[in-house]
């Protein structure tokens, strides 16, 4: 586990410089990372609670705007006849829009030091929201990968998951084909394994991501700790973002994130699941070895 301080304690919202002049206060971008269903909106929504933090959750009419070309969820025109946005982006791909993403994102601060963004496929464009912003902090939090299918699948059959025409599953089936998953696809016959590959795909991407860039502003959370112990992940997050303990943020933590559905432990495991994403639950510490994997 990666933990690390920002760089300046918490400061009030102005401060006066030696000759006596105000200072802007420092502000920040906090981008929230972790596959969709695995705790990314709950985690969002108690930080929320801080006066000095302002929350975005699931802007997707910010990106569909600011970066009509990148949107996976339907909420722009597709960027030519019957291509999927790209899934994954790198450093390159923010230069043509940085500057539209910025603004997008600053018109949304609401004059709080700390900005927090939320979106599920941020696991898949690290290295293109640092390209973004180089100073911003980053929170992972990770789910065991059958809790997140099984809530994806619950999600997808009340059609609210994979957007109109399947659209975001175009793009995550073609992002497979291009990453090297694509031998996976015909597995994919239910919304419980689209779940998991999606999960698996996504899970990879963030430890590509992070082995390689090795962003010194990272912290990650297990979904297990955050419901089991959410008080003091509350506190590791207040130290994190050097911000000052709120009351009404641990009440929120105290009295509002527990577990709502029964863990992988209790859960019947499908069949497929070993191939479609054994290996990533093995090195997460999900899945302990090849011999206790069901059969």
């Amino acid at each position: 586990m990666i933990e690390a301080r920002p760089d300046a304690a918490y400061a009030a919202p102005a401060v006066t410089g030696r000759r006596g002049a105000t200072v802007p206060p420092r502000l920040w971008t906090v981008f929230i990372l972790g596959c969709g269903r695995s705790g990314t909106t709950v985690l969002g929504q108690m930080l929320s609670k801080h006066r000095d933090v302002t929350y975005l959750n699931d802007q997707f009419s910010l990106w569909a705007d600011a970066a009509p070309e990148y949107d996976i969820c339907g909420k722009a025109p597709l960027p030519g006849p019957g291509k999927p946005a790209p899934v994954a982006l790198d450093a390159r791909d923010a230069g043509p829009v940085r500057e539209r993403v910025l603004a997008a994102l600053e018109q949304r601060r609401a004059g709080r030091r700390v900005l927090i963004e939320k979106l599920a496929v941020n696991n898949f464009r690290i290295p293109f929201l640092l390209a973004l912003a180089p100073d911003a902090y980053l929170i992972s939090i990770v789910r065991h990968g059958v809790e997140v299918a099984a809530s994806i699948e619950q999600r997808a059959l009340r059609s609210k998951w994979y957007g109109p025409n399947d659209r975001k599953w175009e793009c995550l089936s073609e992002h497979a084909r291009r990453a090297g998953y694509g031998a996976l696809l015909p597995l994919c016959t239910s919304f419980f394994y689209r779940g998991l590959l999606e999960w698996r795909m996504s899970v990879d991407a963030a430890f590509a991501s992070l082995s390689t860039l090795c962003p010194p502003r990272l912290i990650e959370v297990r979904y297990e700790d955050l419901v089991e112990n959410p008080v003091s992940v509350c506190g590791r997050l207040e130290k994190f973002l050097g911000i000052m303990e709120r009351p009404v943020m641990r009440e929120f933590a105290a009295t509002r994130i527990a577990r709502r559905s029964e863990p992988a432990s209790e859960r019947e495991i499908p069949e497929h699941t070993e191939r479609i994403a054994g290996a990533a639950l093995r090195r997460l510490g999900y899945w302990p070895s090849l011999e206790e994997v069901p059969a």
